[in-house]
């Protein structure tokens, strides 16, 4: 709900403050309510705060982490004692902005590493988008010792009429070596 420049993007996005401290979400109830309705980007502001904004208050600083992570958004400004603390304790989210000297439009225009980021709760399986996204990544196997895989079993990770032994021209043995027996 605090957060205008995510309000501004459209009415549906989702924005929220999530604190310990009940003076705190208080007073951001309040100015938020007193700014909205002067914003040139009312219009769109005021349904995303309306609809899509939330404060919730927190136990304790370590909830407020863990409430965070679970919502998995594209940008997280941590404004604490410590903020850098959250690089441990946060790991589903687009981008961090660490404490009061970065707000989230300059580290998303001037300082960050890029300002495409997973929406929608996206952070919980990928990052904001890179270099390495663009390049094909690829992979090959070669045996080059079949002893290591005897042949008319099958797999030793799965039944005998598992997908592996099926997938096989020839049932395979893939077991790990034996250790020795103890002496």
């Amino acid at each position: 709900m605090p957060s205008k420049g995510s309000t501004e993007h459209s009415p549906d996005s989702p924005a929220a403050l999530i604190t310990a401290s009940e003076r705190v979400a208080t007073a951001v109830r309040q100015h938020v309510e007193e700014i909205l309705p002067g914003l040139q980007t009312g219009d769109i502001a005021g349904p995303a705060c309306r609809d899509h904004g939330q404060i919730i208050l927190a136990d304790d600083l370590d909830e407020a982490y863990r409430i965070d992570d679970s919502f998995a958004y594209e940008h997280v400004r941590i404004l604490t004692g410590n903020p850098c603390e959250a690089l441990d304790k946060m790991h589903a989210y687009g981008a961090l902005f660490l404490g009061e000297g970065t707000c989230v439009s300059y580290g998303d225009k001037v300082i960050g590493t890029n300002h495409v980021l997973p929406t929608r709760g996206a952070a919980r399986c990928t990052g904001g988008l890179w270099v390495s996204m663009y390049l094909r990544t690829v992979t090959y196997q070669e045996v080059r010792e079949p002893r290591l895989c005897g042949t008319g079993g099958s797999c030793a990770a799965g039944p005998p009429a598992s997908s592996c032994s099926r997938a096989a021209p020839a049932p395979v043995t893939c077991a790990r070596p034996s250790a020795p027996a103890p002496r």
